[in-house]
């Protein structure tokens, strides 16, 4: 095993995690253990999409997306 947790907090750059609130419970509280690991970690979670956040709501996504890439 990895503990990618373990390691998270030697990432350097921000950290943008952006999820479906349709995913499964484990993977969001991942993802939010993830960025709040990070130094610079986010996390986001876009209502009522699964997997495909990009496809499902490509204007909310393109919008978090962009708000995020605009902080660097």
């Amino acid at each position: 095993m990895t503990d990618t947790f373990a390691r998270a907090a030697e990432i350097t750059v921000p950290l943008l995690t952006l999820n479906g609130g349709l995913e499964p419970a484990d993977m969001l509280a991942a993802a939010e253990r993830l960025a709040t690991t990070a130094r610079d970690g986010r996390s986001e979670v876009i209502s009522g999409v699964g997997h495909y956040p990009n496809l499902e709501k490509p204007e909310l996504f393109n919008r978090i997306l962009a708000e995020f890439l605009h902080t660097l």
